[in-house]
């Protein structure tokens, strides 16, 4: 799962880039400009101002509690602790793994329990929210916010995104399809128990404010000079010799723009304009009987909670 760090400035940096639309890929430079803008946005590396808004957390916790926390809970791997130089009273957190340089930003420890800080967030914990006042039986969620994401996009983008299959019998089924239709039902199930629900998306259409179609030219050349920005599974694309009916880069290109730019997109839409206590993202995975389209009668719910971060993942600066 890809983690995004907390980036309060480059939220409305990225309203202001969302909003504008350029017209048809091609047929104006500007157009260009503007997909290689919104690419470059959503790709970058956090800013020093964006690192140093950690600060904030200044006295929130004691050395063993962020300790226990990066140890139990984000970082058993210890993918993280190269980047980190802890004491007994802060802990500095450096661009690379061998501190060359002067820390990104550095957040003190409370000294003991008893001295510690609020913490500033725009969520409510689960504790935070049992104090509220009481709710009514019927209505057991008043105030919650919940945002809910239908992962991927599904209809005519379902193909782009390698997340459609078609199943003899049936026809074809799009992944983000399914998961919007069930976005619909739990918001009606929530709203009856009192949550206060948004949707990311309520139709089969990306967030990306400028059209797909429009950012595959910036796409294709990015991935020529940076191929590693293809996730692994998927690389092979890019060095298939046949290239398939669309050709490799045009195919690696277009999951990059409906995956990876999507999902950037959608993390600054939830984070820029609904401040939820909890978010939910939404996938069906598939079975090996996918692959041979055939249905399956295997019916789970698997619930993955964000944490326990792999260090490989870790060796991205927005990761961290």
């Amino acid at each position: 799962m890809k983690r995004v760090l907390v980036r309060t400035l480059a939220s409305v940096l990225l309203a202001a880039l969302l909003q504008a639309r350029g017209v048809a890929f091609g047929q104006d430079q500007r157009s260009h400009a503007s997909a290689a803008t919104l690419i470059e946005e959503l790709l970058r590396d956090p800013t020093t101002m964006e690192w140093t808004a950690l600060a904030r957390f200044d006295g929130t916790l004691t050395r063993a509690d962020f300790e226990a926390r990066l140890d139990q809970v984000f970082d058993p791997a210890h993918g993280l602790r190269p980047y980190l130089r802890v004491d007994e009273h802060e802990v500095a957190v450096f661009a690379a793994g061998e501190h060359p340089d002067q820390p990104l930003v550095v957040m003190r420890f409370a000294a003991a329990p008893s001295l510690r800080r609020p913490v500033q967030v725009l969520f409510r914990s689960p504790a935070e929210f049992r104090l509220r006042r009481t709710a009514p039986a019927d209505r057991p969620l008043a105030g919650l916010r919940v945002a809910i994401d239908p992962a991927d996009i599904g209809g005519r983008w379902a193909q782009w995104e390698d997340r459609s299959v078609e199943f003899r019998g049936f026809g074809r089924i799009n992944e983000g399809d399914l998961n919007l239709l069930v976005a619909l039902r739990l918001r009606t199930d929530l709203e009856r128990l009192g949550a206060v629900v948004f949707l990311v998306r309520e139709r089969a259409e990306p967030v990306l404010s400028v059209p797909p179609e429009e950012l595959l030219g910036a796409a294709e050349g990015l991935l020529q000079e940076k191929p590693e920005l293809v996730p692994a599974s998927y690389r092979r694309w890019l060095t298939d010799a046949s290239g398939g009916e669309r050709g490799a880069l045009r195919t690696a290109a277009e999951f990059f723009v409906t995956k990876t730019l999507e999902t950037r997109a959608r993390v600054a839409l939830v984070r820029r304009s609904f401040q939820p206590d909890l978010t939910l993202v939404l996938q069906h995975d598939a079975t090996p009987a996918s692959t041979e389209g055939r249905l399956t009668a295997i019916n789970r719910n698997i619930f993955f909670v964000d944490g326990d971060c792999l260090p490989g993942d870790l060796k991205e600066p927005d990761h961290r």
